[in-house]
């Protein structure tokens, strides 16, 4: 078979690849290859390519359309579909495609094989007090702590001016690198006072609930100083407050906590609380989404017995940027009487697939 020359913008049939690469006992030369590459020229470089004809590939018969459309594309099954798609169709494909979303399940798993002491044990953070009903006025009198590092949680419970701001100082811990910064600052504007919502169980155990307590946005550690130049508070308490945040992770959502033990008498006390920390701002509020019991305040405890325990469908949306949770677990008596503590908390992080 000749070479084919083919003119600049004229379009070529795939019925001559057809004719090249299918012959009845036809040798494949250069000349193909020719034709071939003229036509794929064509059809790239041309302004105006005229898509149109078929070409059958190893008894495969394909169909250009004269129109590309998205459903062509996607139909593999059936290649020699040519129906035509609106615009408007392709965009709801590609809509469609663009804002596809996954659900992909986060677990955190702990293991306690033989607690002992009579006070909380924390997981995943916590909130320690650090002093309470304190006065922070412009006299000056500040409030001093001492604390780990972490952020501070203040809680306005009282005052006669409650329109400034509280300036927080001390040293600062980048939370990503562990370098410090010394005397560095941290500004939070007081508008209102915190409601604090928080009770105790039947164990003496606290259950917090705070709505607008502010916090932080570094974290501190050593001595830290609250002052202020603007406000009259008469009540302040002050928190060191840690929670985990999906390692900075958004779109997620805290499904479930879950529990097994082995109670070893009659006496055995388990309290277990699942907190929220959502952040807006210079604010937070802080809440109980699930708690578990074995003992005055749930289940009898009976000895030598094997306990699961779990709450689900708990569907609290948080943005791990600012937000997280924390897990406070008490075992009330000393000695515990409870051992083999196995926890489990889920969530669900949503993907939006691009």
């Amino acid at each position: 078979m000749a070479a084919t020359v083919v003119a600049e913008g004229t379009p070529v049939r795939k019925t001559r690849l057809k004719e090249a690469f299918n012959g009845s006992g036809h040798t494949h030369t250069e000349s193909d290859i020719t034709d071939l590459g003229a036509y794929i020229e064509n059809v790239v470089e041309d302004t105006t390519p005229q898509l149109g004809g078929d070409l059958d590939l190893n008894g495969k018969n394909i169909d250009f359309p004269s129109t590309p459309n998205i459903s062509d594309c996607l139909d593999q099954d059936d290649m020699s579909s040519n129906s035509a798609t609106s615009l408007a169709t392709q965009q709801s494909i590609k809509a469609y495609v663009d804002t596809k979303t996954v659900d992909v399940p986060v677990s955190y798993s702990f293991y306690d094989a033989e607690p002992a002491r009579t006070s909380v044990t924390n997981v995943h953070g916590g909130l320690l007090s650090l002093t309470t009903a304190q006065p922070l006025d412009s006299v000056p009198t500040n409030i001093v702590v001492s604390k780990g590092t972490g952020k501070l949680l203040i809680v306005v419970n009282a005052g006669s001016d409650l329109a400034g701001d509280i300036t927080v100082t001390g040293t600062s811990v980048n939370r990503n690198t562990g370098a410090t910064t010394g005397a560095d600052t941290d500004t939070i504007t007081v508008d209102a006072l915190t409601t604090d919502n928080s009770t105790t169980d039947s164990n003496g155990n606290v259950k917090y609930s705070f709505t607008g307590a502010y916090i932080t946005s570094k974290w501190f550690t050593g001595s830290v100083t609250l002052s202020t130049t603007d406000l009259t508070l008469t009540d302040v308490d002050v928190y060191q407050v840690s929670f985990d945040q999906f390692n900075d992770t958004s779109n997620v959502v805290l499904n479930t906590v879950d529990f097994t033990m082995r109670t070893t008498n009659v006496a055995a006390e388990f309290d277990a609380y699942l907190y929220s920390l959502e952040v807006t701002g210079d604010k937070c509020d802080i809440s109980l989404q699930a708690e578990l019991h074995v003992g005055a305040d749930g289940e009898t405890a009976i000895a030598d017995r094997d306990w699961r325990l779990r709450r689900g469908v708990i569907n609290k949306s948080l943005d791990g940027a600012t937000d997280g949770f924390w897990l406070d677990i008490f075992y009330s008596n000393s000695p515990a009487y409870v051992e083999n503590v196995a926890g489990e908390i889920w969530a669900t992080r949503t993907i939006t697939l691009n």
